[in-house]
């Protein structure tokens, strides 16, 4: 069985950490998966992603909104046929769903794709409906990382589309628990927010930037930021306004998440939306508390009944993040050594082994359906 993983770039957010992810846990079992990128953007670069398990990835070099992709994509797919016989082959993202589609039109292939939010911009345009009926059609399984995230594209594909869904959650590195919960005795002189993902309006980090203007002066605090995208300089530029400019670390892509979780106190995630929420389990995996949007997706991976999670009902709302967040760190300085435990327990349920073996499953009910 040969799986290839198609998708826009190496570098980008939690569908491209996915996708690297499950290759390489493919291949420990013995599957022979490699990716398939647009993009050269951070291809092989060994500050993101190990070098050794990248032979074999194909880059079509390309930008993902060129409509070069598309047939770079097709002239590879049929170089793939004549050389391995049947494929499986797994898209994330719109261009590679929209690519993968058309590219496979005549050739021996199985086709699966992962939907990885409960929202997008597609979805404001109905006219699209229609064409992404037909591009949903074309695929064997169509995985959805959330009930959440199913509820809505049924919804969007309307009655009467035969789609085969099945849920299979994310997984995330999980961390050393053990190093989580290593500084449970320290008094809390400062403390330490963070929150991870690209900066998009998606992502609603906003908000959080206004809400920590208003906390109580009693309250010290310093935030770091993971990640970049489009936002940065907006985000950068309201810090400035309210003044906080010095106490926000807008750090970028970081090949050292790991260490920035476990020197935090509490995760901020104030998205608008959310297909899954994997940067939720890192966290919860490092014992940090959780403030976060109350929406699809993220509410499957926090639960409802978690001490560790603070949750904000209306996203938009600053005084809210402003009451929660300060409920957050009063909980913390009683009962820290309660709340860690509880995020590493919860973490628990969405290890990466456990997704691996799903898709792996997955792929396996398709490989012999074609025999």
């Amino acid at each position: 069985m040969r799986v290839y993983q198609v998708i826009n770039s190496y570098k980008g957010g939690g569908a491209e950490s996915l996708v690297e992810e499950l290759k390489l846990g493919l291949i420990k079992r013995g599957v022979l998966c490699n990716a398939v990128v647009f993009s050269e953007r951070a291809l092989h670069n060994n500050d993101f992603f190990d070098i050794e398990a990248n032979n074999g990835d194909e880059c079509l070099s390309t930008s993902p909104r060129s409509i070069k992709a598309l047939f770079r994509l097709r002239k590879f797919m049929k170089k793939a046929e004549s050389e391995h016989g049947h494929v499986i082959y797994h898209a994330h993202l719109t261009w590679p769903l929209y690519y993968l589609a058309l590219a496979s039109i005549g050739i021996d292939c199985k086709l699966v794709f992962t939907e990885h939010n409960t929202n997008n911009k597609r979805r404001r345009l109905h006219f699209l409906k229609f064409f992404e009926r037909f591009v949903y059609g074309r695929y064997d399984r169509i995985i959805c990382i959330s009930k959440g995230v199913r509820k809505s594209l049924e919804k969007w594909l309307g009655d009467g589309f035969n789609g085969n869904f099945i849920t299979v959650y994310n997984g995330a590195r999980l961390l050393d628990k053990n190093r989580s919960i290593s500084h449970l005795n320290i008094q809390y002189k400062e403390y330490k927010f963070i929150s991870v993902g690209s900066l998009t309006t998606q992502k609603g980090l906003d908000i959080v930037i206004k809400a920590l203007a208003y906390l109580p002066a009693e309250i010290n605090w310093s935030y770091a930021i993971l990640g970049d995208g489009p936002e940065r300089s907006r985000l950068e530029s309201l810090a400035e306004k309210y003044g906080i400019r010095d106490r926000i670390n807008f750090v970028g892509w970081s090949n050292q998440v790991s260490e920035y979780y476990y020197s935090s106190d509490i995760q901020l995630i104030p998205s608008v939306w959310e297909g899954f929420g994997l940067v939720a389990v890192e966290g919860m995996s490092a014992g940090l508390s959780i403030v976060a949007s109350r929406v699809d997706g993220l509410k499957e991976v926090l639960g409802d009944s978690i001490e560790s999670v603070f949750y904000v009902r209306r996203q938009s709302d600053t005084q809210e993040w402003v009451e929660r967040i300060a409920e957050s760190v009063n909980s913390l300085s009683r009962n820290a050594k309660i709340l860690r435990e509880a995020s590493i327990c919860r973490s628990q349920l969405f290890s990466l082994d456990r997704m691996v073996d799903n898709y792996l499953n997955l792929y396996n009910k398709i490989d012999e359906s074609n025999n």
